[in-house]
């Protein structure tokens, strides 16, 4: 009876060991999960700062050629109104 006492606390004090140990992988594991969605969050966020910067930069750069594009319309409106007049002067 003894012998058998002693067998089921060796068993029991296993249990509690395997159950700690699973704990453990447990928490490890949670661990490792929401250091890697930190990460993932981290990068996204940089590549979201880079790519409004890269918007912002675009978006400068599409207005200057814009203005650029009006600036020689409205020259090459000029010149052709200039060429329309000394045209029908000549005639």
């Amino acid at each position: 009876m003894e012998h058998e006492v002693s067998l089921k606390q060796q068993q029991c004090e296993n249990m509690e060991r395997q159950l700690s140990d699973a704990k453990e992988r447990l928490l490890s594991s949670e661990a490792g999960k929401h250091l890697t969605f930190e990460k993932q969050v981290e990068q996204f966020e940089q590549q979201r700062l880079e790519l409004n910067q890269r918007i912002d930069r675009l978006s400068t750069e599409n207005l200057e050629k814009d203005k650029q594009l009006a600036s020689a319309t409205h020259k090459l409106d000029r010149t052709a109104d200039a060429l329309l007049r000394k045209t029908s002067d000549l005639e």
